[in-house]
């Protein structure tokens, strides 16, 4: 058994002139175990345990050398996956809430700063992980599957089975870094959603249950967030059935409807 530990992977990024643009704190410890198999091509790891950070994840990964960029390959297993520290800070002193700006453009609080996607070229890869949970800021999905697949700055995650919020769905998302500017694509279908703890969490209201079903299809081009979202485009279904707002009395709003009438 063999192992390799990164103290510091986005120094080592820096150095080798691929600076990572992720938020403070993300990938700053990495270490890789188990079986070695090498060839001047390829080098393949069998009985393997990956952790990045606090997260642990065991199966098997490889790296295919004999392409004109090193492809990782691997299926692992994971139990709680916590992403929140990999993804962009929410905005914060107070900014304008999205598409509720005075003016009505619909693109308040979006940031219009360049979004980096340097990383997109530094490897391809073709890896599936199974999680017993994966937990995006105040969403918690149940046990998922993702697929991973990046070929020359193209981007796919396929999500194709995963629980959230006592229903299920699959979702596919793409991001084509190739194109100029970049594209995102995300398409996907969600059914039998608890309502009320899905829109806590989204929005932080409590006033609305019932079994939700969702569909998406969208498209967006843009350098940016606000070209994102001011490109985006596409189709989308929502459906409520057994809706019910709660805090209202409606029997007693129908009784005193019916009393202005005696």
């Amino acid at each position: 058994t063999s192992e390799v530990t990164v103290p510091d992977p986005r120094g080592l990024a820096d150095a080798l002139g691929t600076p990572l643009a992720l938020p403070d704190g993300a990938l700053s410890a990495l270490s890789l175990a188990g079986r070695v198999d090498a060839t001047p091509a390829r080098v393949s790891l069998s009985d393997a345990r990956l952790m990045v950070d606090d997260i642990e994840a065991t199966g098997r990964m490889a790296v295919d050398l004999s392409g004109p960029r090193p492809k990782i390959e691997g299926a692992l297993a994971t139990g709680d996956l916590v992403l929140d520290r990999y993804l962009p800070a929410d905005a914060g002193g107070g900014a304008t809430t999205p598409g509720t700006g005075a003016d009505g453009g619909g693109d308040q609080g979006w940031s219009d700063a360049p979004i980096d996607l340097s990383a997109l070229a530094v490897a391809d890869a073709d890896v599936t992980i199974n999680a017993g949970s994966v937990t995006i800021r105040d969403t918690r999905l149940g046990a998922t599957e993702l697929a991973l697949r990046l070929d020359d700055r193209r981007l796919t995650v396929d999500v194709p089975q995963t629980g959230l919020y006592g229903g299920s769905g699959h979702v596919t998302i793409g991001v084509n870094g190739r194109a100029s500017p970049a594209s995102l694509s995300l398409k996907g279908a969600l059914r039998n959603l608890d309502l009320l703890p899905l829109l806590t969490a989204a929005t932080g209201s409590d006033r609305l249950e019932g079994t939700g079903r969702a569909e998406f299809d969208l498209t967006a081009r843009g350098s940016s967030q606000k070209a994102l979202i001011g490109s985006l485009a596409g189709r989308g279904l929502y459906e409520v059935t057994d809706g019910a707002l709660r805090g209202i009395n409606i029997a007693a709003m129908i009784r005193n409807l019916g009393g202005a009438f005696d």
